[in-house]
C-alpha cells in the first residue's frame, strides 16, 4: 500500500483513511477522516470564492481603465464644455457638476 499523498489530494487521503480504518477503527483515525472531508470542502469553496474574487478584480479593473481613458480624453476645455451641456440637459446635478 502506498501512502503518498500529495498536498490538496483529499481524495487518495480519504481513501486510505477509509482503508486504515477497515483495520482499525480507532478515534484517531475516525477524526482523521473527519478532518480530511473537512478540509477538503473548504478547498473547494476557497477555489470557488478565489474565482469569483479574480472575475470581480478584473471587471473592476477594466472599469477603472475605462474611466481613466474618459478623464484623459481631449482637453480640459472641452470636458468642462461637456459637463456644462449635462448640466443644461439635466443629465447631472449641480453638485456632481
Amino acid at each position: 500500500m502506498d501512502f503518498a499523498v500529495f498536498e490538496g489530494d483529499y481524495d487518495s487521503a480519504l481513501t486510505n483513511l477509509s482503508q486504515a480504518s477497515q483495520l482499525d477503527s480507532s478515534k484517531v483515525i475516525l477524526d482523521a477522516v473527519a478532518d480530511c472531508r473537512v478540509a477538503k470542502e473548504s478547498a473547494a469553496t476557497l477555489a470557488h470564492h478565489t474565482t469569483d474574487a479574480s472575475g470581480a478584480i478584473a471587471d473592476a479593473g477594466g472599469l477603472q481603465q475605462t474611466s481613466v481613458k474618459t478623464e484623459k480624453s481631449g482637453t480640459a476645455e472641452d470636458r468642462l464644455r461637456k459637463l456644462e451641456d449635462l448640466l443644461k440637459k439635466k443629465l447631472i446635478t449641480r453638485e456632481e457638476y
